[in-house]
């Protein structure tokens, strides 16, 4: 989309209206610098804890498309390792939140 500020893409797949800290749990990385940058250009401050909302709801949705994947036959092919490694990482992610 063509705005005033220049061209921005817009993710129609997860486009919602909704709080900021939604999309931006994910593009922070870590170090708090995109949340700081998004505050300085908007004047709202990110709230850490629906960060920490958003981010675990994330993980919760992976796993239950992971957990829904071995509720179904499967053979033990290598795509089923890296989506039971995938599954383990997300819970104790999760757990340690």
């Amino acid at each position: 989309m063509l705005t005033t500020g220049g061209w921005r893409m817009i993710d129609w797949d997860t486009a919602l209206i909704a709080p900021p800290e939604r999309d931006l749990w994910d593009l922070d990385p870590g170090d708090g610098s995109v949340l700081a940058a998004y505050a300085e250009r908007t004047g709202v401050t990110p709230a850490e804890p629906a960060i920490e909302l958003y981010r675990v709801r994330w993980d919760l949705a992976d796993i239950a498309v992971e957990v829904s994947r071995f509720r179904r036959p499967h053979a033990g092919s290598d795509d089923d390792d890296k989506s039971w490694q995938l599954l383990r990482s997300l819970v104790e992610r999760v757990s340690a939140a």
